[in-house]
């Protein structure tokens, strides 16, 4: 009899302990999911430090209507992009640079093409930090309301490496156009418009500063094109050919 209580007794406490086992793994599982929750961030929008248009021409102030315009793409259109947010606001502070940038002009305007481009930037706090930025383009028009059904946004991620001053700027830009000069053949279309950039930047001999880019730009009187780095991370941000009565491209970032 004794005997029989004494297993009885051991049974049952194997039951509660394998209740507890249960009970404790499930906590456990509950747990991790919780912790794993609490650690995906969540995208929220947050206002950027500072919001700047380019001025191709520094003597002429830029047109209000396409100011606003400007503005009005950026709050109402692209501010709850996923992409963007995952990509900048989530990682800190960050500033917003506009560029609108022509590949083809034409006498008559009937063939303009235009190019509007929003630079996302963040800034490190640290310099161990890396630097998040966010690159979105698609055809626009100047005059022209802004289309939307055609964006692409690329992303960026670098290890926080300033620009020293403008004349390694400069040095940035030759090293990336001689980069881009390797990528066609001697004859093609496309080295002969980066060699035309190079040629008119060595020639030019200035750049033009934005808070977080260096702009070269030259208009084309036959062609031109620009080019930007990202003064934070000394990388490139754009480079893009411009033709009068013919058709320039994007380089960088490539589709």
């Amino acid at each position: 009899m004794g005997r029989k209580v004494w297993i009885s007794a051991g049974v049952r406490e194997m039951k509660n302990l394998t209740h507890f086992l249960l009970v404790f793994l499930i906590f456990l599982a509950v747990l991790s999911a919780c912790s794993k929750k609490s650690t995906t961030p969540v995208p929220v929008y947050h206002e950027p430090l500072s919001f700047e248009i380019f001025k191709v021409y520094e003597d002429q102030p830029l047109d209000s209507s396409y100011v606003k315009k400007i503005h009005d793409t950026w709050q109402n259109n692209l501010k709850d992009d996923e992409i963007i947010k995952n990509h900048t606001w989530l990682v800190g502070d960050y500033r917003v640079f506009a560029y609108l940038h022509l590949y083809s002009w034409s006498v008559d305007l009937d063939y303009d093409e235009y190019e509007l481009l929003f630079f996302t930037t963040t800034q490190p706090k640290e310099s161990t930090d890396q630097v998040q930025s966010t690159i979105t383009a698609f055809k626009t028009g100047y005059w022209e309301m802004i289309d939307l059904t055609k964006i692409k946004t690329f992303v960026n991620v670098n290890d926080y490496h300033p620009v020293e001053n403008e004349d390694e700027a400069k040095g940035i830009m030759t090293d990336y156009l001689n980069e881009y000069l390797t990528k066609y053949d001697t004859l093609s279309y496309d080295r002969s418009l980066i060699n035309y950039i190079k040629e008119y930047f060595q020639e030019d001999n200035y750049i033009r500063d934005s808070e977080d880019h260096s702009i070269y730009f030259r208009g084309p009187g036959d062609l031109g094109g620009t080019i930007i780095i990202n003064k934070l991370t000394s990388k490139l941000d754009f480079l893009g050919s411009s033709v009068f009565m013919g058709h320039g491209k994007r380089y960088f970032p490539s589709d």
